[in-house]
């Protein structure tokens, strides 16, 4: 019966102990990915544009010289810096999720689906202490 208890409690100890690392894991990734800037370039450079995850289109840069392009070929190199950049931020996104171990969410990170677990280890683990110390309680009075 006692060992059912260690077992439980280990359990439930290890799942919870997950759950912090998997937070722990997600903070560094935000920390980390905050400032994160994809950048793109067409044109021979003469469009660029930067993009992050608070703003698609966070700056967009028209050297002089591109303005000589017809109408339909400065809106191809926009269409195509616009593109390279949103494709360098996701690679850099990757990179950094590779660093911290979440590669694994690299398609959809989830954070309340992290909280939830965690919450729910915690709880698993407070139910297992709880139903630990009254085993041992009815054991030391069985005792007495």
């Amino acid at each position: 019966m006692l060992d059912d208890v260690y077992r439980r409690l280990d359990e439930a100890e290890a799942r919870a102990r997950a759950g912090r690392d998997r937070m722990a894991q997600v903070r560094r990734f935000r920390e980390r990915a905050a400032d994160l800037v994809g950048r793109g370039e067409a044109a021979d450079g003469r469009v660029v544009v930067e993009a992050s995850a608070r703003s698609p289109l966070r700056h967009l840069h028209i050297d002089p010289r591109a303005m000589r392009l017809g109408s339909e070929e400065l809106a191809a190199a926009i269409t195509a810096a616009f593109t390279a950049a949103g494709e360098d931020l996701r690679a850099r996104t990757r990179e950094i999720l590779d660093e911290v171990g979440l590669t694994a969410m690299a398609d959809k990170p989830d954070v309340e689906q992290l909280r939830t677990s965690v919450h729910e280890a915690q709880r698993e683990l407070h139910d297992s202490v709880r139903t630990a110390a009254q085993r041992l309680d009815e054991l030391a009075r069985r005792r007495r």
